[in-house]
């Protein structure tokens, strides 16, 4: 599969899209920018569900976004973890990563959430990606540091692990 199609089509959900009724990868050569209209593909979230699935089943991996904690939901070692932040917080990281505008900012985050939930919901058959009983559990990134949450994951990993163990 060519590359650049791939990337075009991923993460991105239009549900009136002729090509998403098709179900077909669009023909289109190069990626448009990021912040272009998301056009879905079933047959792409289909590959990525196959591949975070072989992955599960072959070895330890971190899967950010992708449906995984939906596509993953039946397996047993598998921890989900959700990270979120006031608006505020995220504004000023991507305006200072971005080198961008407030306003410009607001409108990207705005418009990447509204991506990300019409994505996930579409895949997962109507959930919503910030709903709290996806995930082992939810950290606020302002509040709690992003080093302590990657440290707070780690120590909750690692408890999990020991219940399993001695369930053994």
């Amino acid at each position: 599969m060519d590359r650049a199609r791939f990337i075009d089509v991923d993460e991105k959900y239009q549900a009136s899209s002729f090509l998403e009724k098709l179900r077909v990868l669009p023909r289109i050569l190069t990626p448009k920018p990021v912040d272009s209209k998301f056009v879905s593909n079933m047959k792409l979230f289909e590959y990525q569900a196959d591949i975070i699935k072989k992955l599960a089943d072959t070895e330890s991996c971190v899967i950010v976004g992708k449906c995984a904690d939906f596509i993953l939901k039946d397996y047993e070692n598998i921890f989900s973890f959700y990270i979120e932040a006031p608006r505020h917080y995220c504004l000023k990281r991507v305006m200072q990563k971005m080198e961008i505008s407030e306003a410009e900012a607001n409108r990207l985050i705005t418009k990447t959430d509204k991506y990300r939930a019409d994505y996930y919901k579409y895949y997962s058959g109507g959930n919503y990606w910030t709903n709290p009983v996806n995930y082992d559990m939810t950290l606020n990134s302002e509040r709690v540091g992003q080093d302590n949450c990657i440290e707070i994951i780690k120590q909750y990993v690692a408890m999990r692990m020991n219940q399993k163990q001695e369930k053994v």
